[in-house]
């Protein structure tokens, strides 16, 4: 793709638009154009108003404000997208196609012709021998047709539709030059995305808490509308109650903090040596008045806004050089989409499909021909002479475009027979890599079930008899608790995991005994939800105390916890068996349909066969003997 003009990056986000125009200048120099915001309030007429029905108005304003013929690249929210990070072997790079296809048909739980799909190379910098990441990206077809038709006011110019937090990748990456690992964290109006990057490695997760939370939280507490609780969050700085309103805003901001805790302790769970220092600070959210030092004092982390442009020159009117500075935090996911659409970015997936794309360039082919066959016939008309060249020029044109729907069907064509060929290519691929992510699955179904006040670390595999919580042969120690069925469960187990959990000093030693394996038990693998722990066993809860950040230490409540689980294998053989129960009751019940159809049927000719004969008459009217 040739990246010839301006770029726009179009933000699409829950309560507003936002739109950056970015352009090459010489070989490596960005330059900021032009930016617009249109919140759907502005298009809509109420405070607060939301994306539901305003989205094509919205775009009709950026156009009147601008945003004219220029290519654009659009977000499109993480909620919608499947996502997966996967390792795959150390194999040639021209084998990585086959490898990611085999990877996509096991991984995205919808047939691939149903969605929309690509890969991102997640270390950039790996070497012959390495494992190799990617993350899978996936949106169903009916989707982002749904999405095309709200876009329609930038149809002829759009070139592509890209992840938001893929999008604040690119933004960061081209922005920031990080020497030690760091979190990103983007508030936006529906979602937060976080974002970590490890040396080359990067790794997301899109968080439920935002700033509508903290809004629906104002309505739902003050009994207002939420018109007027939207207008109170953005004016808590200058609210004679801004005390009271803080601390009826602190429990969601506790639960943001829980949730990023939760998935950097997850992703230290998975690299046991990166460290964190510093929180990168962007999004809109983050303008909510004292959000930034709450969490700086919980997180214990160097709080670090995003409010300037490192790598990017403004060349926009002097007159809204503040205004930017201002906006900026809120325009970082726009920047990265303008970046990707001018080739500089890293991440490089495109969720447009196709069809649509092959659609926009017959429909601009089309165009062009109209302009040239008017110009042609007009030469005829001035130059007769020249007439057999003129129109052997359109009918080359139109040619042209008969020649552009045959390669389109010939593709088709191609795809329908490379469908019937892929399986027996794959077949090779059927015992590949075989219960390879059952650890990484394992800690993540954990780590969905722990309570949000509980810590975990130190996670270590072992057998029965090899140093483990539950003892030799599955005896408990004096020092462990847990039902007779938890030990025997436990001790029968092929598999243990032990790791250690801790809490606050005020939270009752009772809960860790009894509640958490209770929860721990809920644990589930695969899409078909099968059971995976088998017994849980938790020692007795010891007080300690730990240093914090600041040098003071606290009281923490200890316990080691010790987890019988069911092999890859026994999973596997659970999964079959439910699939087979799955198989036999929908036999049974279609079997049981067909029964009573065909009774209700035969009751039915029972009922109509008297009228047929012509209305015997009963026994009841027979005439009595002896009359």
């Amino acid at each position: 793709m040739f990246n010839l003009g301006p770029v726009w990056g179009i933000d699409i986000g829950d309560s507003a638009v936002k739109a950056v125009k970015l352009k090459k200048v010489g070989k490596d120099q960005i330059s900021l154009l032009d930016f617009h915001v249109v919140r759907y309030s502005e298009v809509g007429g109420e405070a607060g108003a939301r994306r539901e029905g305003l989205l094509p108005q919205a775009l009709a304003a950026l156009q009147a404000a601008g945003v004219t013929r220029d290519r654009c690249f659009v977000s499109i929210a993480p909620q919608t997208v499947f996502s997966r990070f996967i390792s795959l072997p150390p194999v040639d790079k021209r084998r990585i196609p086959e490898i990611v296809l085999y990877e996509a048909r096991q991984q995205i739980p919808f047939n691939l012709n149903e969605v929309i799909w690509a890969y991102e190379t997640v270390r950039k910098d790996f070497v012959p021998g390495d494992e190799i990441e990617i993350g899978l990206f996936a949106v169903k077809r009916e989707v982002i047709e749904g999405y095309l038709g709200e876009l329609a006011p930038v149809w002829q110019q759009l070139h592509g539709i890209q992840v938001s937090s893929l999008a604040l990748y690119n933004y960061v990456r081209h922005e920031l030059s990080l020497d030690q690992p760091a979190v990103i964290v983007d508030i936006g109006a529906q979602s937060t995305d976080l974002l970590i990057l490890d040396g080359q490695k990067f790794w997301l997760r899109n968080l439920p808490i935002a700033g509508n939370s903290f809004t629906s939280v104002l309505e739902k507490k003050l009994n207002i509308p939420r018109a007027e609780a939207e207008k109170l969050k953005l004016d808590v700085s200058d609210n004679r109650h801004r005390r009271k309103l803080l601390d009826v805003l602190r429990p969601m901001m506790r639960d943001m903090v829980a949730e990023i805790q939760r998935s950097v302790g997850y992703y230290k769970s998975l690299s046991q040596a990166v460290k964190f220092e510093e929180i990168f600070a962007t999004g809109e959210g983050f303008h909510l008045f004292g959000l930034d030092r709450f969490l700086a004092e919980q997180l214990q982390y160097k709080i670090t806004p995003l409010n300037q442009l490192r790598n990017i020159a403004y060349e926009g009117p002097a007159e809204r050089q503040k205004e930017l500075e201002q906006r900026l935090p809120g325009l970082s996911v726009a920047i990265g989409l303008a970046v990707q659409g001018l080739g500089r970015s890293r991440a490089t997936i495109n969720l447009l499909p196709d069809d649509f794309t092959i659609q926009r360039l017959l429909h601009a082919k089309r165009f062009n021909g109209f302009i040239a066959a008017g110009l042609a016939w007009g030469v005829v008309g001035c130059f007769y002479a020249k007439e057999a060249r003129v129109l052997n020029d359109m009918q080359a044109m139109m040619s042209s475009g008969e020649r552009t729907v045959g390669q389109v069907e010939k593709l088709k064509r191609d795809f329908e027979q490379a469908k019937e060929v892929e399986p027996k290519r794959l077949e090779v691929f059927e015992k590949f890599g075989v219960h390879r992510e059952y650890p990484a699955r394992l800690l993540e179904s954990l780590a969905m079930v722990m309570p949000r006040d509980v810590e975990i670390s130190g996670f270590r595999f072992s057998e029965p008899g090899a140093g483990s919580g539950g003892g030799p042969g599955g005896g408990a120690t004096p020092s462990t608790h847990g039902s007779p069925e938890d030990i025997r469960e436990v001790g029968a187990s092929k598999l243990l995991l032990t790791f250690d959990v801790t809490c606050e000093a005020t939270l009752e030693s009772d809960k860790l005994q009894k509640k958490l394996p209770e929860q721990i038990k809920e644990a589930r693998m695969y899409w078909l939800k099968v059971k995976l722990v088998k017994g849980v066993l938790v020692t007795e809860p010891l007080h300690r105390r730990r240093p914090r950040g600041d040098g003071t230490e606290e009281r923490v409540l200890q316990a080691s916890v010790t987890v019988g689980l069911r092999t890859p294998e026994e999973l596997d053989a659970l999964m079959k068996e439910e699939l087979e129960r799955r198989r036999k009751a929908a036999e049974e019940a279609a079997a049981k349909a067909a029964r009573e159809a065909e009774a209700a049927k035969a009751k039915e000719a029972e009922g109509a066969r008297p009228g047929e004969s012509g209305g015997a008459p009963k026994p009841a009217d027979a005439p009595k003997a002896g009359k």
